[in-house]
């Protein structure tokens, strides 16, 4: 049995949340990285425009809250890929301590919206 992250659970009273977690992460990767952005960036910049699009579009969620569900656990997918995902990439020296752990509570912030479920 494997587990997996997965979104199956968002309500649509956390989309602000969770789109305002995504600007927290964004903009700190923006502040903090030289001129590289990481490969990941684009798929958690695309969550963040999928929930605000949205919001601004859906009088009545319907079908909608679902569709958007699948299109956020694609790019969480996306963004964790093995290779050039969140944890194959090395941000930090050593020395920068302080930022990653600053990171790393602006990831978790990001991540709780994503609950294991066992396959």
């Amino acid at each position: 049995m494997e587990s997996t992250m997965k979104c199956s659970s968002l309500e649509k009273e956390q989309l602000v949340p969770l789109r305002d977690a995504l600007n927290n992460l964004i903009r700190f990767l923006q502040r903090w990285k030289d001129n590289s952005i990481p490969y990941f960036y684009r798929y958690l910049q695309y969550m963040k425009d999928n929930i605000e699009i949205c919001m601004y579009t859906q009088d009545d969620w319907g079908d909608g809250l679902a569709y958007l569900k699948d299109i956020l656990q694609r790019n969480w997918d996306e963004a964790n890929d093995d290779f050039m995902g969140i944890h194959s990439c090395e941000l930090f020296e050593e020395s920068q301590r302080e930022l990653f752990l600053q990171y790393l509570g602006l990831l978790e912030e990001v991540e709780q919206y994503f609950i294991f479920e066992m396959e």
